[in-house]
């Protein structure tokens, strides 16, 4: 008789909240007790009548129905799905998304980028060492970064690693280098890719040369989903009408805005970017703090030599390295760089704290307000935003 199991990629996770994570879909459930008790079951050893005898039939259907188990062969002892029903030792909040620098190294030299170019590319054992304990910890994504990334000279064995592991693998590149050979690497290993496009005059001015039909013609070369990313510059706050048809001319799932911790000379003003942001954009981010923590609450990051910090702003304040353990790291992170919303001094009678969650700890560092100061880009944001359609994009976006 056939027996019940999760399908390929679906994860069962006891955090501090019980959950549900697809990873071919990116869709994330939080269940109840009873619910968790019935996905411990679907482990290849009970038959689909079975468990019907024991939960609630209008539960298992509207399951089924999302895709999260299928009925497979004969029942089975050893079935795959094991390794994805655990729960995980990990300090709180748990660590569910990493980002992971595999490169210092790029093709172009954008104005407004933070990453040191020391010309490193990570060691393969490395990035093994990295998803094998991020997995151990309960991991659930992977977002493979640079520099540019395909120009890491192992790229398809990184790829390939993550996905011996069925975790989620995102890729955030310039787009450049995808060829019909690159892209049906991609195709094979990787769930999504994230691709930069700063306006149109705009992109030209802060990457400099003809990139943006390079980054074009890439997208077009992809059989996966992908997202735009976008910062606000001062070179291209006149035209984000003429972005926003192009990001959805390509197709893209979601177009995700930014502005940028850098130079003065490159910033348009946070009222400019705050009024961009509320208008323009659409999606959701790929990571989401909770628990009332600010930015951040389930994420961290690792350069190329394997040191791992809070996320890639605070790559020169690493914790560790992966050599003294990914837990230890992240118990570290924990303590010294999360913080619960209402420790902020930004908070105090802001009635959208709770949506905002303090914005962005670096930005608000970065611009002389500290570490639990404001965000002035997301402070000039709910003040002109309020309940409009960019504030409730706006609710759903903010990691």
């Amino acid at each position: 008789m056939k027996s019940v199991s999760l399908k390929d990629r679906v994860f069962l996770r006891n955090f501090e909240t019980k959950i549900v994570y697809n990873a071919g879909n990116d869709e994330f459930y939080e269940i109840d007790e009873e619910a968790f008790q019935f996905f411990l079951k679907c482990n290849g050893r009970y038959t689909l009548d079975e468990l019907k005898r024991h939960f609630p039939k209008e539960e298992i259907d509207f399951i089924i129905s999302e895709r999260l188990i299928e009925e497979r062969g004969q029942k089975n002892k050893n079935d795959k799905s094991k390794l994805r029903i655990f729960s995980p030792k990990s300090p709180k909040p748990s660590l569910r998304y990493i980002l992971i620098h595999i490169t210092n190294n790029c093709n172009l030299k954008c104005k407004h980028c933070y990453v040191d170019k020391k010309g490193l590319d990570m060691p393969i054992n490395i990035f093994q060492e990295v998803v094998e304990q991020f997995f151990n910890m309960g991991g659930l994504k992977v977002m493979v970064t640079g520099g540019e990334p395909l120009l890491h000279p192992d790229i398809e064995e990184i790829f390939s690693t993550v996905r011996d592991y069925d975790l989620r693998l995102e890729l955030l590149t310039n787009g450049t280098l995808i060829d019909s050979r690159l892209s049906d690497v991609i195709k094979k290993y990787v769930d999504e890719v994230q691709v930069s496009i700063d306006g149109i005059d705009g992109h030209k001015q802060i990457r400099g040369g003809n990139w943006l039909n390079l980054t074009i013609k890439g997208l077009k070369n992809l059989e996966v989903d992908f997202s735009i990313s976008t910062m606000v510059t001062r070179f291209n706050i006149h035209e984000f009408d003429e972005t926003e048809r192009l990001v959805k001319k390509l197709g893209a799932k979601r177009w995700l805005l930014d502005y940028p911790c850098t130079n003065a000379e490159i910033l348009p003003s946070f009222e400019e970017g705050a009024k961009l942001m509320g208008k323009y954009g659409y999606g959701k981010e790929s990571y989401e703090s909770s628990l009332k923590k600010t930015c951040g609450a389930h994420l961290c990051a690792v350069t190329p030599e394997g040191n791992i910090s809070r996320c890639g702003f605070y790559e020169d304040k690493p914790v560790g390295n992966i050599k003294d353990g990914l837990w230890k790291c992240w118990k570290l992170i924990s303590e010294k760089y999360l913080w619960d919303i209402n420790e902020l001094k930004c908070g105090e009678g802001c009635k959208y704290l709770e949506s905002c969650k303090g914005g962005c700890r670096y930005r608000a560092e970065y611009f002389g307000h500290g570490k639990l100061g404001e965000d002035p880009l997301m402070c000039k944001f709910f003040e002109n935003i309020k309940e409009s359609e960019g504030y409730r994009r706006l609710k759903k976006a903010v990691p």
